[in-house]
């Protein structure tokens, strides 16, 4: 059975409680009005929390922002740990995760593209922690299972870091692709990066 089926969504929040509520409306918002394009009051209308109670759960709009962006790197970070458990090769690891990524409902991958668009709109002290959150939760862990990959003899010893980089910057494309994206088309994307990615990094005896 594969593996990736029972794999959690993103979103870290308690469902149905009101953070939770306000993190998805927001998420939303965010995504269909861009950082500047949305209001607290938009936020307080369409998730009917009060204008005090969204105060209550967050300082301000970067404050707001940033934790749309952190509730889903949370779970990405728990979805790279289950993978990580179930798979038993670094190339299995990856793979099993930006394939249940990819499963995730468009308006869900939207998140991958509002984060590289619109987190240089938080202020510097909060995109600074969005950067350390980044990297903690979801860049660190590709590079240390490519590391361990190295360290195994499975992959060719490189610069994990810089391996990583690189992977992500060739699938964030297509894990942010739009809604209209044909989904067999996107995991085409997906097989075909990392058919070059792997076995460009494979070992040869």
């Amino acid at each position: 059975m594969d593996q990736t089926e029972t794999l959690t969504l993103p979103g870290t929040a308690e469902p149905g409680t009101l953070r939770a509520a306000i993190l998805e409306t927001a998420a939303r918002l965010f995504i269909d009005q861009g950082y500047h394009g949305v209001g607290m009051r938009d936020i307080s209308r369409e998730s009917g929390a009060s204008k005090a109670l969204l105060y209550y759960h967050f300082h301000n709009k970067s404050d707001l922002f940033f934790a749309v962006l952190v509730d889903h790197l949370n779970a990405a970070a728990g979805l790279v740990e289950q993978c990580r458990a179930a798979n038993p090769t670094a190339r299995a690891q990856i793979e099993a995760f930006l394939r249940a990524v990819l499963r995730w409902p468009p308006e869900k991958r939207a998140i991958i593209q509002l984060a590289k668009q619109e987190a240089k709109h938080l202020d510097p002290d909060t995109r600074q922690r969005f950067l350390v959150e980044y990297h903690n939760h979801f860049h660190g862990q590709i590079e240390s299972i490519l590391r361990e990959g190295m360290e195994s003899g499975e992959l060719v010893p490189l610069d994990p870091a810089l391996a990583a980089r690189m992977l992500l910057g060739m699938a964030l494309p297509i894990l942010s692709s739009e809604s209209g994206a044909a989904q067999t088309n996107l995991e085409t994307g997906l097989n075909t990066l990392m058919r070059i990615f792997f076995e460009g990094l494979a070992q040869h005896s």
